[in-house]
């Protein structure tokens, strides 16, 4: 029996099975009322976590393969390669001996008829860990390789992990694609979350996503900063995994990473979702890891929350040129609202973080260079919020920046060739809460200039003493700079004005209507 090819599992595909992997040499069904035999299929070499069920058939995967059976596989790759649905990577470079063939075979559930059964070149698949997964009437052969390979990853040394999705009604390849992810992947609906990223069941390409601050198309990704091991689970609306402890990732509104924290969860498959709960058995008890809350956990979604959810959002890529920035000062995460306009909190939580970028950063980067009062600074309280201005949802005005007077917008990088832009801007401005104080009048001014001469928070109607400035066809070229003149010079911090959200829209040129030519 071939042994593996010398090099590891994390730098190049794997060949051939070998003798340290645990297969059988059959696959088997016995009635659960008498213990009676109902079906035997005799085979060599199956691997044990190849076996799949789904829509009443059994899949597996063997691992002894005739040498015609090998000479056909490797063939029909070639052609499907040409055809476009099988995408080559480094497995082009292992000699036929080494490439991992091996025979599908589709079973029936209540009779043990094969089916059919055909051999494949599934060289990337995971090798000696290679599993599968049904769904959808696809079979998907992928691997589950380490929980520690972010630095090869970092390194691009992962590009060749594949996937492979064969019809399982016929045994006719749909797609295999290689898909550069970290850990064994997950289905939820209609694709598979690979992690970062997630790619499409159908196709295997990348599901995107639009950046909300540029609008640009990105691969759709999340993150696991912190502790790398656990395998990720998932529920038809949200995925799970270990991260510095228990992570959330909400599917539905794409708003970010959540953390739950205290609480260590496994180093494999230890979040379940099950039930509408997700259930987090104990396992820190004995281990090195110091986590305060050392037992079972049982979460159950609460959809009326008032008080809402505040995430990290995730994504790579650059932030400018700036189509929708819209920041919520003080806020402790991100947010979306009602129109799924994506609120990001500054300052920013916690570190930078991409894995696509320099290891290791968390989340979005951005820097408003802003100038506070001496005693100034962020706050954030209840998200409840009696008396909200106007349409604005109530949490934007729950938290805010007191003593702020400049801090600039980085809406277009003109070093990257961006071209400069109108925008209209908007400044969510509310009376500080203190006690026996009087807010002071103030100017705005954008990019140097005066836009509003005293804005006046005494005189508002509003409960909260509190305003909405809009300001359109503002000109930018890099950057935006949002001044508040106070009309005094020793204004205190109480008397300030509180600057709870900022937002930057691009604004649209209007093409000239085309006319027709004279005749």
């Amino acid at each position: 029996m071939a042994e593996f090819p010398p090099w590891g599992s994390q730098q190049k595909p794997d060949g051939p099975l070998t003798a340290r992997f645990l297969t059988a040499d059959a696959v088997f069904a016995l009635d659960l009322g008498t213990g009676a035999l109902r079906w035997l299929y005799e085979g060599r070499r199956i691997a044990n976590i190849t076996l799949s069920v789904g829509d009443g058939t059994v899949f597996f995967a063997e691992g002894a393969v005739s040498p015609s059976e090998r000479e056909e596989a490797l063939a029909e790759r070639k052609r499907l390669a040409g055809e476009g649905l099988y995408e080559p990577h480094l497995e082009t470079d292992i000699s036929p001996d080494q490439r991992d063939v091996r025979r599908v075979v589709a079973v029936d559930l209540a009779t043990g008829q094969v089916l059919w059964k055909k051999a494949f070149d599934l060289t990337g698949c995971g090798g000696s860990k290679m599993g599968s997964a049904y769904a959808r009437g696809l079979l998907l052969f992928f691997g589950h390789f380490s929980n520690h390979d972010q630095r090869f990853f970092k390194r691009g040394q992962l590009a060749w992990r594949r996937i492979t999705a064969i019809d399982g009604r016929t045994g006719r390849l749909v797609w295999s694609r290689p898909l550069n992810y970290l850990r064994r992947p997950v289905i939820v609906g209609d694709r598979i979350i690979i992690e970062p990223r997630a790619c499409d069941l159908r196709t295997g390409k990348i599901v995107p996503r639009r950046h909300p601050i540029t609008g640009k198309e990105v691969p759709w990704e999340f993150l696991r900063p912190g502790h790398s091991c656990g395998v990720t689970s998932a529920s038809a609306h949200a995925i799970f995994y270990r991260s510095y402890c228990a992570a959330i990732y909400e599917l539905d509104q794409d708003q970010g990473l959540s953390l739950f924290g205290g609480i260590r969860t496994g180093c494999w498959l230890d979040i379940i979702a099950a039930g509408g709960l997700m259930l987090m058995p104990e396992r820190s008890s004995g281990c090195t890891c110091s986590y305060p809350l050392r037992c079972s956990v049982a979460l159950v979604h609460k959809p009326d929350r008032p008080r809402g959810n505040w995430p990290v959002f995730i994504s790579s890529g650059v932030n400018t040129p700036v189509e929708h920035l819209a920041l919520n000062l003080g806020a402790p995460g991100d947010r979306r609202d009602s129109r799924g306009v994506l609120w990001f909190g500054y300052p920013r939580v916690g570190r930078t973080y991409s894995v696509y970028n320099a290891y290791p950063q968390y989340g979005l980067r951005l820097t408003l260079n802003e100038k506070l009062l001496a005693d100034g600074g962020f706050f954030s309280e209840d998200s409840v919020v009696d008396g909200a201005v106007g349409s604005e949802p109530p949490w934007l005005w729950a938290s805010g920046c007191r003593g702020l007077l400049a801090l600039e917008l980085p809406l277009i990088d003109p070093q990257a060739g961006e071209k400069p832009a109108s925008y209209t801007v908007r400044v969510g401005i509310s009376a500080a809460r203190v006690e026996g104080t009087e807010p002071q009048p103030f100017a705005i001014k954008l990019q140097g200039r005066v836009v509003a001469k005293a804005v006046d928070l005494t005189a508002s109607d509003d409960s909260r003493r509190a305003v909405v400035q809009e300001f359109r066809s503002v000109r930018v070229t890099d950057r935006l700079l949002i001044e508040l003149v106070p009309s005094k010079t020793d204004l205190s911090v109480e008397s300030a004005p509180v600057v709870n959200f900022v937002e930057a829209i691009k604004e649209r040129t209007r093409q000239p209507a085309k006319t027709k030519p004279a005749t």
